[in-house]
């Protein structure tokens, strides 16, 4: 058995006792070191992933999940890129996973720290200040290009649009009419390909999100 051919089954199974596999770790120093590491590294995750729940933390969740919101601010889409993990990789993002989750919820009912922080971003812009411009079509092009999207219909007057970065995050911004006042709308271009809008408290303007959803794609 070579080298590589080894380092592909224990990467696959730490804990491999195929004869073959342990005939090469016995007369190949090298080998045998990189497996130390690995089954050290993996012991680790094991003991760092035994995790204490927090008392309530499934109330906790279902509550927020209930909770009505002051801002009408909606998720429209969320596409997320497929990707082939590493086996040692996977096991360190299950870790962050169940740790960021007993993080976020440590500090709010909210377990997703990162999205709560976008949110809050957007509700605090004041889109009824841009109502009376309308933003250029070449600025328009510009920002939807930056953020890796374009227009595929007509989502109606763009009156106001810029590229910022928001906790370290490349976001597209720009504000349209709905139907019950103005809505702001937030494109998230780093990985997760989020599109979030806000209304006024108390509007109706689904038309108007439902006509971003059809307009907007990402390339």
């Amino acid at each position: 058995m070579k080298c590589e051919e080894l380092r592909e089954r224990f990467n696959a199974d730490p804990r491999c006792q195929e004869p073959e596999a342990l005939q090469h770790i016995e007369g190949c120093t090298e080998c045998a070191e990189w497996l130390a590491e690995l089954q050290s590294f993996e012991m680790q995750l094991s003991n760092a992933m035994q995790v204490e729940i927090p008392e309530g933390l499934e109330a906790r969740i279902l509550k927020q999940r209930h909770a009505p919101r002051e801002d009408k601010i909606t998720p429209l889409r969320r596409i997320m890129p497929h990707r082939k993990w590493h086996p040692a990789l996977a096991m360190a993002a299950s870790l962050l996973l169940v740790i960021g989750l007993v993080t976020s919820v440590d500090k709010g009912p909210d377990s997703n720290l990162q999205e709560q922080q976008m949110l809050a971003w957007l509700s605090d812009q004041q889109p009824g200040q841009y109502l009376e411009r309308q933003a250029p079509d070449a600025e328009v092009e510009k920002m939807f290009r930056e953020v890796g999207a374009e227009l595929v219909a007509d989502v109606g007057t763009i009156h106001y649009c810029q590229v910022t970065q928001v906790n370290q995050r490349k976001v597209g911004y720009f504000v349209i009419s709905g139907e019950q006042g103005p809505v702001s709308v937030m494109l998230v271009a780093d990985g997760t390909r989020n599109i979030f809008t806000q209304s006024p408290a108390g509007a109706d303007n689904s038309l108007t999100e439902q006509r971003i959803r059809e307009s907007i794609r990402w390339i």
